[in-house]
């Protein structure tokens, strides 16, 4: 058994499985909802995952992809430092921000303060000389969201990645974090690329989804093509096995929603209208259906925001 596999058995398991079942066209749907990758894209970041351990099915690792470019492979920071402390040599990092001082002149500091400039992080290794990376503060920052609400907590982590990134390539080439890829979501040309964007404090919080389900049906031994789609799937399966009528209507209307907000406004201006309608086991069916659909959209969310 490889070290990675002594590491993190449970993701190539999973990864191998899935392969196995022939469900690649519904893996693909769960990390890429909006199919905007292509199928190499998609099978590059699932040969990325399992050589690096990474699992896609506890929101460990994303797909993103904006409009026409390239698609990313991104991880949270607490990733690129979790991951960098199984290697023997690593001894941690040190990490604070470039300001500008009153004389108009740059200086480190470890304390947010002042105008900021950019940041910089230092990854210590045993029996090897201090890395440092440095960013630039306008190079990532969109001025949005949690950009402007706390900017010097952003830089910081774009410039934990990128140091960790330069520190491990073998570990973290190809994988970015979230903050590095704002600018690519708003349309603008990132000069030094990496990725990792922060959700924001609206975020609603993701109920225990069929993700965790999944994960635990692989761990019990090997699913089939029809157990994966049943979990994924849950809701379209309903939907399909009911009669024409009004609860299929309104199931159909609430499919179509892609988002929370989507949701939230179907089901407030299509189905809560129709209640009047409906005895109590069917307005029950509804209720519940809604709560597959939101267990759906947050397990195929492949950008926390």
């Amino acid at each position: 058994m490889s070290e990675l596999e002594t590491k993190h058995p449970k993701v190539i398991t999973v990864l191998t499985i899935f392969e196995k079942a022939g469900a690649a066209e519904e893996i693909s749907k769960f990390i890429d909802p909006k199919n905007q990758g292509s199928k190499e894209e998609h099978r590059f970041f699932f040969e990325i995952c399992k050589s690096r351990g990474l699992n896609p099915f506890t929101k460990e690792v994303y797909f993103i992809k904006y409009g026409s470019q390239n698609a990313a492979i991104v991880i949270g920071v607490d990733t690129f430092i979790s991951r960098a402390n199984e290697h023997h040599d690593y001894m941690g990092f040190k990490s604070g921000w470039i300001v500008i001082n009153a004389e108009g002149v740059a200086v480190r500091t470890e304390i947010p303060h002042g105008k900021l400039y950019g940041a910089w992080c230092e990854i210590h290794r045993k029996d090897k000389v201090t890395l440092t990376q440095t960013v630039v503060f306008s190079e990532y920052s969109t001025g949005k969201n949690r950009w402007q609400s706390a900017p010097f907590q952003m830089i910081d982590k774009v410039a934990q990645a990128t140091a960790h990134r330069k520190a491990y390539p073998k570990s973290f080439q190809h994988l970015y974090g979230w903050e590095e890829m704002d600018q690519a979501k708003d349309g603008i040309k990132i000069v030094n690329p990496s990725v990792e964007t922060e959700e924001e404090d609206t975020q609603e919080e993701a109920p225990t989804s069929h993700v965790a389900l999944l994960t635990e049906k692989l761990s019990k031994g090997e699913p089939d093509t029809e157990t994966f789609t049943e979990v994924y799937s849950a809701p379209e399966l309903i939907f399909k096995s009911k009669e024409e009528g009004t609860i299929k209507f309104l199931m159909q209307r609430m499919l179509k929603a892609q988002n929370l907000e989507a949701l939230k406004e179907s089901w407030n201006s299509e189905v809560n209208p129709k209640f009047e309608e409906l005895n109590k086991d069917e307005a029950r069916e509804l209720v519940a259906f809604k709560d597959l659909m939101k267990d759906r959209i947050n397990a195929d969310k492949t950008m926390p925001f």
